[in-house]
């Protein structure tokens, strides 16, 4: 089990189970969160099983941002026409 403490509006401490410490979600200036792991278990072997709760727990903590942005895309796609471009076909 994957669990998050969250440091600040920037930063999630990530853990296995309630105390392995495994390294941070920080935030990029892409507005994105990204796992940063402790140097000495990235050293070690993972399996696809755990990189997939890690994943998935990174998923869970951008889905705000994803759908802001598809929000926003979406508003952006409905007022673009072809006709407002300036392309000659």
């Amino acid at each position: 089990m994957i669990n998050l403490e969250k440091r600040s509006i920037k930063e999630y401490s990530v853990y296995f189970g309630e105390d392995k410490y495994l390294g941070t979600f920080k935030l990029d200036v892409n507005g994105e969160f990204y796992f940063w792991g402790v140097d000495n278990y990235l050293a070690s072997c993972w399996s696809s099983y755990f990189l997939r709760l890690i994943a998935d727990k990174l998923d869970e903590v951008n889905k705000p941002f994803e759908k802001e942005l598809e929000m926003c895309f979406r508003k952006e796609d409905n007022k673009l026409k072809i006709e407002d471009l300036n392309v000659n076909f």
